[in-house]
């Protein structure tokens, strides 16, 4: 039921796109010899070894150009995001609700029940930013004292009608932004 419903919001954004949007990303697979060298670095020193699949992307949001490299690693999906020099922007984790703390997912779960009649989360990742150091701590499960982490969570949502949203929550579960997103292509949601 899940994907005829997607399937169907998939249709109708792909049909309507003079409609309003506030969010258009577009992924594309691109070489290794295409991503600054900073950026393989760094992902070769934070995951060492163990890396499943590992595949570059180019990803344009607006006039943002950026550089994923996604993966699996330890059983799950991960994207680690540069800017056009390399640096590190940010590391996405790909989890379900359940690994959520309870008083986030509670705070979460109360945001999406006032904003949308009825809604469908397709993807939650749990986003990650720091130094580099911190960050290695942290997927090494020693430590999270210096790693901001927020929950981005990408659904369907029916207020008036349905739409696909991108929402962005802090580490308790409150909201920080949310956008509609117009989708282009479906690598960006799954890989």
């Amino acid at each position: 039921m899940k994907n005829l419903l997607f399937s169907i919001l998939l249709w109708w954004l792909t049909i309507f796109p003079c409609l309003s949007q506030d969010k258009v990303e577009v992924e594309v697979r691109v070489r290794k010899e295409m991503v600054p060298q900073n950026a393989i670095e760094q992902v070769n020193y934070l995951f060492e070894k163990g890396i499943k699949n590992l595949k570059w992307y180019q990803e344009t949001t607006g006039d943002k150009i950026s550089f994923e490299a996604k993966f699996k690693f330890d059983r799950q999906f991960y994207s680690v995001e540069f800017d056009t020099l390399g640096r590190l922007e940010d590391i996405e984790i790909e989890i379900s609700i359940d690994q959520i703390p309870d008083e986030s997912r509670k705070n979460l779960t109360a945001y999406l029940e006032g904003e949308f009649q009825e809604c469908t989360i397709f993807k939650i990742q749990r986003q990650l930013t720091g130094e580099i150091e911190s960050l290695k701590k942290y997927l090494e499960r020693d430590s999270d004292k210096e790693v901001t982490i927020h929950y981005e969570i990408v659904l369907a949502g029916k207020a008036e009608e349905w739409d696909a949203w991108e929402l962005l929550a802090d580490s308790q579960g409150r909201f920080i932004s949310i956008q509609k997103v117009l989708l282009k292509r479906f690598d960006n949601l799954i890989f």
